[in-house]
């Protein structure tokens, strides 16, 4: 691909938006996922907001590293409900931003600048899964973080958390490429279904049970072995099921090791393997709205075709 065509392409993220608080009503049969799904729909609205405060650095006129107060808010905007459980618009993310002004006297003044950059997205709810692209001074971690939480204010009775899709064989192929596995940190959550055809694959996963047995519905582990002759073991059940259940968008996971350079890397399953599409940067909404539909359902289809082998 030439330089040129590269230069005008963007990448599309899609990640899975999963039932945290009640996952185990659902699997009880106590709580059906579809009302759920139709709860997202109909109460989603622009009223809620998710804000963040931290220390935002920057470099003075003499490049010394200064820190400023930062305040994000965060804001959903111009939603549009259209068929099939589709929700499509803006999450807008407002903050103040270092700057300087010039003041009547000609002396230069630290201030600051109250900025906007939205990030559109199409979020298919009946499927649990929303495509979005990210800006400037607007990461995938940033919208995955508010949305969720503007998402669970929508909807008082539930609770939600929001990871990337990844790419398996690209995440598994990495890991790989290490000459030794050193440590391995995940986090992971119980798999959003009731179906009966992904009641086996959710049964399968050996961290399933301890969150069942003390009613955990967010899983953090860590491995590692001091022994640098000795790499822990990619292949095992209990690794297989972590990426396994990252690559379907029910965690994350940060694994470190040496590799063929002889020096210490990790690789990370969100900057590493996220499941990506490349698409033009110049699209119209509806075109974005095709390509995100399309991207949707080639992973439905590779989801369904991995559980049916």
């Amino acid at each position: 691909m030439s330089k040129w065509r590269m230069d005008n392409m963007a990448l599309m993220y899609l990640a899975k938006i999963n039932l945290t608080a009640g996952i185990f009503d659902v699997y009880d049969n106590k709580l059906n996922l579809d009302d759920v799904k139709q709860t997202i729909y109909d109460e989603l609205d622009e009223n809620k907001m998710f804000s963040t405060s931290s220390n935002c650095k920057y470099r003075d006129s003499l490049g010394n590293i200064r820190r400023m107060p930062q305040l994000s808010k965060y804001s959903l905007k111009e939603l549009k409900k259209q068929d099939a459980g589709i929700i499509t618009g803006k999450l807008v993310r407002a903050f103040n931003k270092p700057t300087e002004i010039i003041d009547e006297s000609g002396k230069v003044l630290q201030s600051s600048n109250e900025e906007a950059v939205s990030i559109y997205f199409y979020l298919d709810s009946k499927q649990e899964m929303i495509a979005f692209s990210e800006r400037q001074s607007f990461g995938y971690n940033q919208f995955m973080t508010a949305f969720a939480f503007i998402l669970s204010q929508n909807t008082k009775k539930y609770k939600f958390e929001i990871f990337l899709q990844k790419d398996k064989g690209a995440l598994e192929g990495k890991i790989r490429s290490l000459k030794s596995i050193q440590n391995i940190k995940a986090t992971l959550i119980p798999p959003n279904s009731n179906d009966k055809d992904l009641e086996e694959f959710r049964n399968s996963l050996r961290y399933m049970q301890d969150c069942r047995d003390v009613n955990a519905n967010k899983f953090k582990m860590e491995m590692s072995t001091t022994d640098e002759r000795h790499s822990l073991k990619i292949d095992s059940k209990y690794m297989q099921d972590i990426y396994t259940a990252v690559s379907k968008g029910y965690g994350e996971v940060n694994t470190t090791g040496i590799n063929q350079n002889g020096k210490r890397q990790t690789i990370s399953s969100n900057q590493d393997a996220a499941l990506i599409r490349i698409i033009d940067e110049n699209l119209t909404e509806e075109e974005y709205n095709r390509e995100s539909r399309s991207f949707i359902h080639e992973w439905i289809m590779k989801l369904l075709k991995s559980v049916a082998s």
